[in-house]
């Protein structure tokens, strides 16, 4: 799944928080990005200004259930 044009990231941060299990974010240059991580949140918050990485990322989640917490941040491919 990728990440809605103009989602809310503050809303999406505060998602991230309620996932129990692992959530990356992967760009197409192969770089997967683990949003649990503060650090790949600040590296994060600065790819949100390159809407050519953001568009073509994927957002994984170990646990199938985390997706029900960001869907409203998500758009199916």
């Amino acid at each position: 799944m990728t990440l809605k044009k103009d989602f809310d990231f503050i809303g999406f941060m505060r998602a991230l928080e309620k996932c129990s299990g692992e959530v990356f974010l992967c760009t197409g240059e192969k770089d997967k990005l683990n949003l649990q991580s503060m650090l790949a949140r600040f590296v994060f918050a600065t790819l949100i200004e390159s809407p050519e990485v953001i568009g073509t990322a994927t957002i994984l989640c170990e646990d199938p259930a985390d997706y029900e917490c960001l869907k409203e941040y998500l758009k199916e491919d």
